[in-house]
C-alpha cells in the first residue's frame, strides 16, 4: 500500500512539475506581448494567467473539499432543499427593518458558478456582502425616510448580518457553496484574510456553519 501511494505521489509531482514548466515556457515567450496588450486595455494579464492556472483543477479542488466534509456538505444541501423557496418573512431571526428585497445581492452571489478563479469568486462574495446593507438602505430610502435615517437603519452588526446572509445563501441555492468557501479559505493569502476579503469570507462561513447546525438540530427532532 505504501509503495503504491509513493508511486502515485511521484506521478502527481511529475505532472505538477511538467505543468509548471509549460507555464513558465509560455510566460517567458509571451509575457512581453501580454504586458503590452494589458497596458492598452485589451488584456488582463493577471486574470488570464490565473484562469489558465486554475482551469485544470479548480472544480476538482472543490470536489475534494466536498468529499472530505461530506456530512456537513449533505446537511448544507438538505437545508437548501428545505428552505430555498421560503420568503424573507419566514426567517424569524431577521429583524423587521431588515426584511427587505435582497435580489441584487442574491443575483451577485449566483454568479459564483460562472467564475474560473478563486479571486473572481472572492470578489463576488465581497460585492454581495457589500450589497446587503445597500439593499436595506435603498428600501428605507424609498419608503420616504431621510438619507441619514436610511444610513442609520442599514448599519448591521454580526447578529443581524448572519441571519440575512443565511437567507441569501438559501435563495441563491448554490449546491457547492460550502466546499467553495472551504477552498477559498485554503488558497487565499493570509494578508487578504486579515482584510476586507477575510471579513466577507468569515461572514459567509459563519452563516453556512450556522445553517448546517440548524439542519442537524432539525433532523435530530424528527
Amino acid at each position: 500500500s505504501s509503495g503504491i501511494n509513493a508511486e502515485y505521489g511521484e506521478m502527481i509531482s511529475d505532472d505538477i512539475m511538467n505543468y509548471f514548466r509549460n507555464i513558465l515556457t509560455v510566460l517567458h515567450g509571451c509575457y512581453p506581448l501580454l504586458k503590452e496588450l494589458s497596458q492598452d486595455g485589451q488584456y488582463s494579464t493577471s486574470n488570464e494567467l490565473a484562469r489558465n492556472f486554475y482551469s485544470p483543477f479548480l472544480k476538482l479542488l472543490v470536489k475534494m473539499f466536498a468529499t472530505s466534509y461530506e456530512e456537513e456538505h449533505t446537511l448544507y444541501q438538505t437545508y437548501l432543499h428545505r428552505n430555498a423557496s421560503l420568503s424573507v418573512e419566514h426567517y424569524l431571526d431577521i429583524r423587521e427593518n431588515f426584511k427587505v428585497d435582497y435580489s441584487v445581492a442574491i443575483a451577485t452571489l449566483r454568479k459564483l458558478g460562472d467564475t474560473h478563479t478563486p479571486e473572481e469568486k472572492m470578489a463576488l462574495l465581497v460585492q454581495s456582502n457589500q450589497e446587503i446593507p445597500e439593499c436595506v438602505y435603498n428600501h428605507h430610502l424609498a419608503s420616504g425616510v431621510s438619507e441619514e435615517k436610511a444610513r442609520e437603519v442599514s448599519c448591521m452588526g454580526a447578529d443581524d448580518l448572519v441571519p440575512v446572509t443565511i437567507y441569501l445563501i438559501a435563495q441563491a441555492n448554490i449546491p457547492d457553496l460550502y466546499p467553495e468557501l472551504l477552498m477559498l479559505y485554503s488558497v487565499t493569502p493570509e494578508e487578504k484574510l486579515k482584510g476586507r476579503e477575510g471579513y466577507c469570507l468569515t461572514n459567509f462561513q459563519n452563516a453556512v456553519f450556522y445553517l448546517i447546525e440548524e439542519q442537524r438540530s432539525f433532523l435530530a427532532l424528527e
